[in-house]
């Protein structure tokens, strides 16, 4: 076959590819699309000892927010509301802060938890075992905003990727399936997704995080699933991409179609997203001090 017809196959292919995977986006798009506003400043925290925030979830307990620093600091979470008040710093007991990367809010049994996870890989992958945190939240009184305290670690889950060492910052926790998935941080045009399913208690050897599919995402720095588990949301340093999950759908089927972009604010460097109160709209913060507290609200859904 000559080089003019072999390329001219490889474009037939490659269109028909992206329009078969394109109409199937488009079925679990049309299916429940939500339409987000413009990206809006909220606040910034007033907790200055929040100077990398890596990490960030809603808690529906507490009617709050958490988040967390990047490495090298206390193993610590911080608590606060969306006009950017503090509601107070609390130690881990029994958690190290090797490099946290992102945390999530789960619903297990009948018990709120924050999952906090220390999968930051960054020098040359490197580290073969990794961890998430399982930690209860402090019951917090917004009349009386605490400042300061501890949280209780309820698990410490080490694990490994199957594929080997990756650097990972995103993670987000499936409320259906009782699993975290994992998005690989890469430099590259493609980058991984994992699941981990959660034990019951305390594994006495690390668990393992299987591959199910690569993503055509670069440089995901954070992620978060909707309180329904039907939509995940994956942050770069600029913007974001929603993947939307059918009733019947495995996330290895979802994230396999193509995304729709979310246009998010300029950040001094994006690490952190979730959704909020509302399960739709998306909140994000930054690295810097103050730290600002972003809303990309959910304005309305068209079938």
């Amino acid at each position: 076959m000559n080089r003019f017809r072999l390329e001219l196959v490889l474009a037939v292919t490659l269109t028909w590819c992206g329009c078969t995977r394109g109409m199937a986006d488009d079925q679990a798009q049309r299916e429940k699309r939500i339409v987000y506003g413009k990206p809006k400043q909220l606040a910034t925290l007033a907790n200055r000892s929040v100077r990398e925030s890596s990490g960030l979830c809603w808690d529906a307990s507490n009617r709050v927010f958490w988040t967390h620093n990047d490495s090298g600091g206390a193993a610590a979470i911080y608590a606060f509301d969306t006009d950017g008040r503090n509601h107070g710093r609390f130690i881990v007991r029994g958690a190290k802060n090797n490099d946290w990367e992102d945390m999530a809010a789960a619903k297990i049994g009948e018990h709120h938890r924050l999952i906090v996870a220390d999968v930051g890989n960054n020098n040359n992958a490197k580290k073969t075992t990794v961890t998430l945190y399982i930690i209860a939240p402090p019951k917090l009184d917004s009349d009386k905003p605490l400042r300061g305290g501890n949280a209780g670690l309820v698990m410490k889950i080490p694990f490994r990727f199957d594929t080997g060492p990756v650097d990972c910052e995103a993670i987000a926790y499936d409320p259906i399936d009782h699993a975290v998935v994992l998005i690989s941080k890469e430099l590259g045009f493609w980058c991984k997704a994992y699941v981990l399913k959660l034990p019951e208690k305390e594994p006495d050897k690390p668990l393992a995080a299987k591959k199910i599919v690569d993503l055509e995402l670069m440089m995901v720095t954070a992620a978060d699933i909707s309180p329904d588990g039907r939509r995940l949301v994956a942050a770069t340093y600029r913007h974001a991409y929603e993947f939307v999950r059918g009733p019947k759908q495995t996330w290895a089927e979802a994230l396999d179609a193509l995304p729709r972009r979310i246009v998010m604010p300029k950040r001094e460097m994006g690490e952190s997203v979730c959704y909020g109160e509302d399960g739709r709209s998306i909140y994000l913060t930054s690295e810097g001090t103050p730290c600002p507290v972003w809303k990309v609200p959910a304005e309305e859904e068209s079938q």
